[in-house]
């Protein structure tokens, strides 16, 4: 019986210096887990495969107050044509007071695509600030007019950013179709 106990016990120990050397050997000396401990991290996380962060498209064709909701189920606002004679469109943000559970710390930030490529050129869609909110940004020729403007046939791109308890700015550009 003894000889089984130290054949087992062999095997166990080529096992465990397998592993190790395994371990210790990747080259790149960082660990891999292979799970998460749990939303937050504190440490550079390296994501060899990529990353998409957001997912959904909130779509609106008219002047509107855009929600916590729906800014947080989404990764961008289309704008959807509805035909000759559209008005311009007039997106309001949430109240800062809605947003924090959108970024739970100082410093967070997320963004939004704003798609007006669909309607025609005249119709606009203008960002205007909500409570506790702060906007700047150029528009696409650098000259800082227009700055909550995004014209139709375009696309722009809005980023809030939390500064204080309940302050934020809003980051809005406007990008020209290069094609």
């Amino acid at each position: 019986m003894k000889t089984i106990e130290k054949i087992v016990t062999g095997i166990l120990v080529i096992g465990l210096v397998v592993i190790g050397v395994l371990y210790f050997s990747k080259g790149d000396n960082q660990v891999s887990v292979g799970a998460t401990p749990g939303s937050d991290f504190y440490d550079s996380v390296f994501l060899r495969g990529g990353a998409t962060v957001g997912s959904g498209c909130f779509a609106t064709s008219t002047t509107g107050t855009l929600t916590a909701q729906n800014l947080g189920k989404n990764s961008c606002i289309r704008i959807a044509a509805t035909g000759a004679g559209q008005g311009v469109i007039s997106l309001t943000l949430p109240a800062s007071t809605t947003l924090p559970s959108l970024f739970p710390d100082v410093g967070g930030c997320r963004s939004w695509i704003v798609d007006n490529s669909d309607v025609a050129a005249a119709t606009t869609t203008t960002i205007v600030k909500g409570t506790g909110i702060d906007l700047v940004g150029l528009d696409a020729t650098g000259a800082g007019t227009g700055a909550d403007v995004i014209d139709g046939l375009e696309f722009g791109r809005l980023e809030l950013c939390r500064q204080t308890d309940n302050d934020y700015v809003g980051f809005v550009q406007e990008y020209i179709a290069a094609d």
